[in-house]
């Protein structure tokens, strides 16, 4: 088995992901919908081997960015908590941060707010934000010595620079 730390709560690890009974409730049969909207059949395969593996309560690593996905997408319009409720929501998402993709996220938010942290006590100068790409955004944060670019995109926020000593 092969760690990686991303903060002091969930490790990264080869192993497979352990679902709960709730888990297989909420995210089975929309795996199966999805595969369902899918014309070819290369297309459905991996929803259904994720299915199944929510059905066995047990998905491996290489599953687990197609499980990220899932997780996303039933939770992007807020439709889980309306008819499921919120404790359904919260599951979820403490599932999606249990997955590669969700230590992936927060390793990037320990270092964004690592950074974040050299501004304590600090007077902020300036404060501008630009579109790089549709979809992706940069807000640049200037004080008299510091300047911080945070880049905003679908992976999560993450430092894109820091410049030190400015005068």
């Amino acid at each position: 088995m092969s760690t990686h730390s991303a903060d002091q709560n969930v490790t990264l690890t080869t192993e497979p992901l352990t679902l709960e009974p709730l888990h297989r409730e909420l995210l089975a049969t929309r795996a199966r919908a999805l595969a369902s909207t899918m014309n070819e059949v290369a297309a459905r395969a991996p929803w259904l081997e994720l299915a199944a593996a929510i059905d066995s309560l047990s998905v491996p690593l290489r599953l687990q960015e197609r499980l990220a996905t899932l997780i996303e997408l039933v939770l992007a319009n807020g439709r889980i908590r309306r008819e499921e409720g919120p404790p359904a929501e919260a599951a979820l998402g403490a599932l999606f941060r249990k997955t590669s993709r969700g230590i992936e996220l927060a390793a990037g938010l320990a270092s964004l707010n690592r950074a974040l942290a050299q501004l304590n006590d600090m007077t902020i100068d300036g404060i501008t934000t630009s579109m790089r790409a549709p979809g992706v955004y940069v807000m640049t944060l200037r004080t008299s010595g510091l300047q911080l670019g945070i880049r905003f995109d679908r992976n999560g926020p993450e430092v894109e620079s820091i410049e030190v000593g400015l005068a």
